[in-house]
């Protein structure tokens, strides 16, 4: 009798991953995730107890890889970073930055997480030193919003940005009208 093949979390996590990176979210249930495998759905769910749970850990490993982008450092602004991380996965990763937000109530939490971890920037960003917690949490309001539709435009190709320049570009016009939005309603 042959051995039995095994196959671990990690091998399964990263083949629905990649089942998602080329053919989209849509396309992740067990039979496929065993065929790219070449086994049967068993081993699947003997590491998982639903194709559920194992959504939620490839969730959960997009959101390392889009936190890797946003902590890369292309310019010394740390808070810039996380704009143009985020763009650039949506660009490079179309199917999996879709899948972060049509994956059910799991993505709550990985988005929060993002978002938690861009305010800390924000904080550290000489920019905007000195605001109040409420400024920082209206400017991280405007910065999400107009961040992740920027990458979900850029995402289904509704919007060309070529290269990183245009996108820092792009990002730092609306930083300069957040400051100076800033700076009016400071005077009023």
């Amino acid at each position: 009798m042959p051995p039995k093949v095994r196959f671990f979390k990690e091998e399964i996590v990263k083949t629905a991953k990649e089942i998602i990176e080329e053919e989209g979210v849509q396309n992740i249930n067990a039979r496929n995730i065993a065929k790219r495998m070449r086994a049967s759905v068993a081993p699947i769910y003997t590491q998982f107890k639903s194709v559920e749970e194992l959504k939620k850990e490839v969730l959960i490993k997009i959101q390392e890889d889009l936190l890797a982008y946003c902590r890369t450092d292309y310019t010394p602004l740390k808070f810039r970073n996380f704009g143009i991380g985020m763009i650039l996965y949506a660009k490079e990763h179309s199917n999996c930055y879709s899948a972060l937000y049509s994956i059910g109530k799991d993505v709550v939490d990985i988005i929060q997480s993002v978002i938690q971890e861009a305010k800390k920037e924000l904080k550290n960003d000489p920019r905007f030193q000195g605001l109040s917690n409420k400024d920082i949490n209206e400017i991280m309001e405007k910065v999400w919003i107009y961040t992740h539709g920027l990458a979900s435009l850029v995402q289904m190709d509704l919007i060309q940005l070529k290269s990183q320049g245009e996108i820092i570009k792009v990002l730092e016009k609306f930083a300069n009208m957040l400051l100076a939005d800033l700076k009016i309603a400071k005077k009023s």
